[in-house]
């Protein structure tokens, strides 16, 4: 079922493409489909109720995971007990409060984008970009969720942040994140339509970095936002 996985395969839960070294999870989903997980989310795939391929085969045989449909016998009979549990828990009563004593309220919950915030400031002129503006556009991209599944399996990160000078067509701004098995570096700047983020390489190890991008003027966060370190000045790379 899982002798030939594509190279670098991506986690079912998360999204994040596996880097090389990770060890993949096998998993039968709820539908019978067989997926891949990385070692971080492999709790998230048991809570969902998703099995390993042997458990799986242990509940139906050994086509469970090839059959997409739940049928009795096999997986149906697994996921039946779940749901009358499911369904007793919910039939239970709630337990009775104390007089006088107040239910607090729950948490929200946790949200996987950053706060809504102004929208994007309008370039300067001449193509001007500043640190913040950089850092505004990123952290309302996409590719911060791909720091934040980074973080989630590697750790925290370090980031910095560098101004490159344009030389006439316009600076850049140039963000780098780093753990110690890889990196990543995005580019900044001005056009027409606000500010545009690409990514503009990666590699294996911090010491193919200059030493300009290994400042670490950036603090990062889990969900893969970046913030300028107090009284931090940004290194700047002439053309």
């Amino acid at each position: 079922m899982f002798d030939e996985l594509e190279p670098d395969p991506a986690c079912a839960v998360c999204g994040r493409r596996l880097l090389p070294g990770e060890r993949p999870i096998a998993f039968i989903t709820r539908e019978g489909d067989s997926v891949v997980v990385c070692e971080l989310c492999k709790p998230r795939a048991e809570a969902a109720g998703w099995l390993r391929p042997e458990e799986a085969a242990a509940a139906g045989g050994p086509g469970a995971g090839r059959d997409r449909r739940r049928r009795p016998g096999m997986l149906g009979g697994f996921w039946a007990r779940g749901r009358q549990e499911d369904e007793e828990r919910e039939s239970r009563p709630p337990p009775r409060e104390e007089s006088g004593r107040r239910r607090s309220p729950e948490p929200a919950p946790e949200r996987d984008s950053p706060p809504a915030a102004n929208p994007d400031p309008d370039p300067l002129p001449g193509g001007e970009i500043t640190v913040a503006d950089a850092l505004y556009a990123f952290n309302h991209s996409d590719h911060r969720r791909t720091v934040a599944g980074l973080t989630r399996t590697l750790g925290a990160p370090r980031a910095t942040a560098l101004i490159r000078k344009g030389n006439g067509e316009g600076d850049v701004v140039r963000l780098t994140i780093a753990w110690e098995i890889t990196w990543y570096q995005w580019e900044v700047a001005s056009s027409g339509r606000g500010h545009e983020v690409r990514e503009s390489g990666k590699g294996e190890t911090i010491d193919q970095l200059g030493s300009a991008d290994r400042t670490w003027n950036l603090m990062t966060a889990a969900d893969g936002t970046l913030e300028e370190k107090t009284a931090a000045t940004p290194p700047v790379e002439e053309a």
